[in-house]
């Protein structure tokens, strides 16, 4: 996953002069806006832009005394600033799933499972062998049943013998490859994934059961009835 600026152009009919000439960016020529308003033929608008959203962007002239101070825990650093922009409002381009919904299930099935091949490569042992506790300290919200299901799949639990309480690889069990284990959870969905989770927590903070947030429950107070029906339609996997 990267972030591309791109310039959308819209052509004349007949005689075009061409797109405007921008610094930084690539051309991507649109036959409509590539958000909801109206991109006039002839005209061209600035985005920023990747697989999870897009945003309209302004280039801003920097100041002569500006500059960009990074800090890390050893040091910092002073870096000269080569462009500014200031961005629009994000247009989702990835959907964001709801809490409880198939395909947030899914999604940590799948993110277990990695996480698990990727502790199997880590092994120096032979043969490769894991512990149940590494995995619970990662996911300590899963149980240890839902990790057992997981594990199953691609490993034997020793009980006795100098691999006793290991999880060891089965002898006909092929681990995937690196570039298998990315195909099966990508970034746009670990992103998506972890927003409905933060907005999720900031919906419970704000006093929102379980239940509300997809069902609104009945209440005597309109006006604040209203409020909470508007608090939760803003949640991520309503507006993407």
């Amino acid at each position: 996953m990267c972030t591309k600026i791109k310039n959308y152009y819209k052509r004349k009919a007949g005689k075009d002069s061409g797109p405007q000439e921008y610094k930084y960016g690539e051309v991507a020529y649109a036959h409509t806006s590539p958000f909801l308003g109206v991109l006039p033929p002839g005209k061209s608008i600035q985005v920023v832009e990747n697989n999870l959203y897009r945003s309209p962007i302004y280039e801003h002239k920097i100041p002569q005394t500006d500059f960009l101070v990074i800090r890390t825990r050893q040091q910092y650093c002073v870096r000269e600033l080569d462009a500014l922009f200031v961005a629009g409002q994000l247009c989702p381009l990835y959907e964001v799933p709801g809490p409880n919904s198939k395909r947030a299930n899914n999604f940590v099935r799948d993110f277990l499972q990695v996480f698990i091949y990727r502790l199997f490569w880590k092994s120096r042992d032979t043969p490769r062998r894991i512990k149940m506790d590494d995995i619970k300290k990662a996911f300590p919200s899963h149980s240890e049943s839902s990790i057992r299901k997981r594990l199953k799949l691609c490993a034997d639990f020793k009980r006795t013998g100098m691999d006793s309480n290991w999880w060891v690889i089965k002898p006909d069990f092929r681990l995937p490859t690196e570039e298998e284990i990315r195909a099966m959870v990508s970034p746009e969905q670990c992103c998506a994934y972890f927003s409905m989770i933060a907005a999720e927590q900031r919906l419970k903070d704000a006093g929102y059961g379980e239940k509300f947030i997809f069902t609104p429950q009945e209440d005597d107070d309109e006006d604040l009835q209203l409020k909470m029906d508007d608090e939760v339609k803003v949640a991520p996997w309503n507006t993407t």
